[in-house]
């Protein structure tokens, strides 16, 4: 994946899901915990001190994530374009540079190798199930700020106070979909519970007419809104990541304006029917993305090409990122097919974080941030044709 300050929240959710298929839960805490670190270490190192990725030879950076395990321990491998060993920094005021810090806290061991056959390194770390929750106590005392995800777990694990979340579902969903008429008040108060972010987006993008169908299990956040011509998911975690999924039911009528409309809509908050500006319509030998990638780009957003390589069947797959220089939390990419994936982190603009008496961190708004991303889903997915009866 490119190396773009999105890609942690990319890391750990490929971690979370590949752990749970795993049925490796156990290990879910200390691998994201792990992951999100050594991926943003991988960012940083691969990008200038502006932030901006360093290409090389023209390609966008890239780091790419590795997961392997007998069943009871595990490996993760996150690989880098840069070569030199990691640097350990000391864990000082801030809560930046502690990446190394944290996993030397919680890996059982973990350390690092040139890249084979490549520039760049290989840092790894490995982990068991039994010595984990001693090492997440241990890295909550020397990061505490950065252990989050195991403290979110532990909460959720260990609620008592409210409705479950499971009854939640239950009261809210009525054969699959969402009938928020006299619900919005049960969701207003376990706006705070487990999943009652994702709750709160619901409740708004069914209030605004779409036809919303709640996970099938109760820890899910994935909510799935289709249309008659598309195929939509969206994730909505506790911790502020949100992904939204679209896909053409034909690829053949997927339409470059109308996505590169959504794009534009989902990277800046505006939506609207915008002029055609891109030179690529007209040549038919293009692509479908790199018409789109030519639009995104006269409407001055920031495209880059980012491959997936597959070095067994010698194949490759290329996908476009648009980002928007003024939201750097949030990426789009946009594959041949027309298929859209957004992707955006409410995490770092409205986490609030508690050290004293005890470590505990909040979304201080989650009203707000709800109604941030139903506003921008919604306009999203108005323009991809699966709008609600009162839009």
């Amino acid at each position: 994946m490119a190396a773009l300050p999105t890609a942690p929240a990319v890391v750990r959710a490929f971690v979370r899901s590949t752990l749970a298929g795993w049925h490796l839960d156990g290990l879910t805490e200390g691998a994201e915990l792990i992951a999100s670190e050594l991926a943003t270490n991988a960012v940083a190192a691969s990008t200038d001190s502006h932030g901006q990725p360093i290409y090389a030879s023209g390609h966008m950076p890239l780091i790419r994530v590795c997961l392997l395990t007998d069943g009871t321990r595990m490996l993760l491998e996150v690989w880098d374009q840069v070569p030199g060993a990691p640097v350990m920094r000391d864990a000082e005021d801030d809560e930046s540079g502690r990446g190394l810090v944290l996993v030397g806290a919680i890996a059982d061991d973990w350390g690092w190798t040139p890249a084979p056959g490549s520039p760049g390194k290989v840092v790894w770390a490995e982990l068991s199930v039994s010595a984990l929750s001693d090492h997440i106590l241990a890295a909550v005392d020397i990061c505490p700020a950065v252990c989050r995800f195991a403290v979110v777990r532990r909460t959720a694990r260990n609620h008592s106070n409210g409705p479950r979340r499971g009854a939640d579902l239950a009261r809210l969903a009525e054969k699959g979909q969402f009938n928020m008429a006299e619900k919005r008040d049960d969701v207003a108060r376990s706006s705070r519970e487990p999943g009652g972010l994702m709750m709160l987006v619901a409740s708004g993008l069914s209030a605004h007419g779409f036809d919303v169908r709640l996970p099938e299990c109760e820890d899910g956040s994935r909510l799935r809104v289709s249309g008659a011509d598309v195929r939509c998911e969206l994730v909505v975690t506790d911790c502020g990541y949100v992904q939204w999924d679209c896909q053409p039911r034909v690829a053949e009528d997927a339409d470059a304006k109308q996505i590169a409309d959504i794009v534009t809509t989902l990277l800046t908050g505006q939506a609207g029917d915008y002029p055609r500006k891109g030179n690529g319509y007209d040549n038919v030998a293009l692509p479908l993305k790199a018409v789109v990638a030519l639009e995104l780009k006269a409407r001055s957003l920031a495209v880059n090409l980012d491959m997936c390589t597959d070095e067994i069947y010698y194949e490759a797959t290329t996908t476009i990122v648009a980002t928007n220089p003024a939201q750097k939390y949030a990426k789009a990419t946009v594959d041949d097919d027309g298929t859209v994936i957004w992707e955006r982190d409410y995490w770092p603009e409205a986490a609030t974080i508690k050290m004293k008496p005890e470590y505990s961190w909040e979304i201080t708004e989650p009203g707000k941030v709800a109604h941030a991303i139903t506003e921008t889903v919604r306009h999203a997915m108005t323009l991809a044709g699966v709008g609600g009866p009162h839009d």
